[in-house]
């Protein structure tokens, strides 16, 4: 499995490289994110659309992911910041 570097606000509105404005992806879950398809809250937990609920999709080995938390770095200072991972569920949400 490959692993992607996936900004949590878009780099296009954030010009932003920080570490904390990423999450490592397997480029499946990547375009996942970044199509709003899944999100992360603030507590690390995975959400998944409801749009993905049917029973024909392949969800691309993210159907048992969903209220699961990531994978952390040990020293925290180095997790995902809590407030871009909000901004990121909430527009999730929104859809």
């Amino acid at each position: 499995m490959l692993v992607d570097g996936a900004h949590i606000i878009p780099f296009s509105e954030s010009s932003n490289n920080d570490p904390h404005n990423g999450l490592a992806l397997c480029k499946s879950h990547h375009w996942m994110y970044d199509r709003y398809m899944l999100s992360i809250r603030a507590d690390y937990k995975i959400h998944l659309s409801k749009e993905l609920d049917g029973d024909n999709n392949v969800l691309g080995g993210a159907e048992g992911l969903d209220k699961q938390v990531i994978l952390l770095p040990s020293e925290a200072g180095l997790r995902p910041a809590r407030e871009a991972l909000e901004l990121h569920y909430g527009r999730f949400r929104a859809l």
